[in-house]
């Protein structure tokens, strides 16, 4: 019973390092998940890898559509955009 007061002092000195240490994880994770954020938004390529080829096939869409390519060459061309 002598040293139960130094028990509770250090229960309470362990929960406050807990609390430091998951709020210390917690920031670098926010700046690891910023920097990766930054990064793919800044480049286009690795930012959004599907934005150029659903673009490139509205346009085929919309050109055999209208009438400027025949069925053979809408084919031809949706083929490529396929493979890339």
């Amino acid at each position: 019973m002598r040293y139960a007061h130094c028990m509770y002092g250090m229960g309470g000195m362990g929960l406050w390092m807990t609390i430091w240490m998951l709020a210390g994880i917690g920031v670098i994770i926010a700046v690891v998940l910023g920097i990766i954020w930054l990064v793919r938004t800044s480049s286009p390529r690795l930012g959004n890898p599907t934005a150029q080829p659903d673009e490139a096939l509205q346009v085929l869409r919309r050109r055999y559509a209208a009438g400027d390519i025949d069925q053979e060459q809408y084919q031809n061309q949706l083929r490529d955009l396929q493979i890339r």
